[in-house]
């Protein structure tokens, strides 16, 4: 299980928003499911919400592409 918290998060995101940071973590789970075949998790136990706080954690997911993406809508 992943022990992650939200203040590292948004320390490590620089956001100061919980929720923002939720819709973030939100879309990129989304977007993983629709994507399921294609990629593979780094753990065969690693749901997908577990490896997107390990992605936000270790600074491969950016607020920046969220608020572009947000923009398009």
């Amino acid at each position: 299980m992943v022990e992650i918290f939200i203040d590292e998060l948004l320390c490590k995101t620089g956001m100061d928003n919980k929720y923002e940071l939720i819709r973030l973590a939100i879309q990129r789970t989304r977007q993983l499911m629709k994507e399921k075949n294609r990629i593979k998790l780094v753990s065969s136990k690693e749901n997908f919400p577990s490896a997107v706080l390990r992605e936000i954690m270790e600074g491969k997911l950016k607020p920046e592409g969220f608020k572009e993406e947000k923009k398009e809508r």
